[in-house]
């Protein structure tokens, strides 16, 4: 077990508040498990702030699940950039996943581009 997981579990408190202050109703909460539910260790323990996000279910789009993913990026973002003391840096165009070379693909209205390198 992680000895810090307080720290953790708090900045899923944060993720959640923030979410539930912008979109009331897009999360379900914060679900911890106990020994009778399994260990509930999930690698999060390697590191201060990790924490195990699933997003939709069997009844969302894709759609749905590239907005609140968005949504989600952007408000964990803000959240270690403040801890952190950071600058945000430009947002990124999502990039999903595409077969083939140099393949184009539409998603959520915008052109994605298949492009070289790890800028992607």
């Amino acid at each position: 077990m992680n000895p810090n997981w307080k720290k953790n579990e708090q900045f899923a408190n944060e993720i959640h508040e923030r979410l539930e202050k912008n979109y009331p109703g897009i999360s379900r909460g914060i679900f911890g498990k106990t020994a009778l539910q399994g260990n509930g260790e999930y690698n999060q323990s390697l590191s201060p702030n990790s924490v195990v996000i699933e997003i939709g279910g069997i009844d969302n789009t894709l759609e749905e699940l590239y907005r609140t993913a968005d949504v989600l990026a952007d408000f964990i973002a803000d959240i270690v950039h403040k801890k952190k003391d950071a600058k945000p840096v430009n947002k990124p165009i999502p990039n999903p996943i595409i077969k083939g070379k140099g393949a184009d693909k539409t998603v959520m209205g915008k052109t994605q581009s298949k492009s070289a390198g790890a800028k992607g």
